[in-house]
């Protein structure tokens, strides 16, 4: 899939919103698990990307106001933007996957494992690839 300009700065900025998760120095997993449920995660990877446009700053303020983040271990500061940047991506390619239905396939656990392997590939391989191991998964 062909990203527009507009389309790759959400995904940026949806990577530096994850890798600001770890400059703060919040559980990863927490933070993931949180935001992937979160009415914001429903602008962010569903609905309005207007929020986007106003910064990691403030989006993780957001989040903050809507429900409290665990301090704790963080996953590593590249891993957590390839995340990121990998959730927007798939909202994009996937549009009528909700943000839960994409953290139910894609856990940060699981991501954080296969990150080495996976972070090489084009996101629509990646994509691909963990959907599969999903539903070997779940068979």
């Amino acid at each position: 899939m062909r990203l527009t300009s507009s389309d790759t700065f959400t995904c940026e900025m949806s990577a530096r919103l994850f890798g600001l998760s770890v400059k703060r120095g919040y559980d990863s997993v927490d933070f993931v698990d949180k935001l992937m449920h979160s009415e914001l995660a429903e602008h962010l990877y569903k609905k309005d990307q207007s929020p986007m446009w106003l910064g990691e700053a403030y989006l993780l303020s957001t989040l903050e106001t809507e429900c409290t983040i665990k301090q704790g271990p963080s996953y590593d500061l590249d891993m957590m933007e390839w995340a990121g940047w990998l959730f927007k991506y798939w909202s994009i390619a996937y549009p009528d996957e909700t943000p839960m239905n994409i953290y139910t396939q894609a856990p940060i656990e699981k991501l954080n494992t296969m990150y080495i392997g996976l972070h090489v590939m084009s996101p629509d391989l990646q994509i691909e690839d963990i959907k599969e191991l999903y539903k070997e998964n779940q068979n």
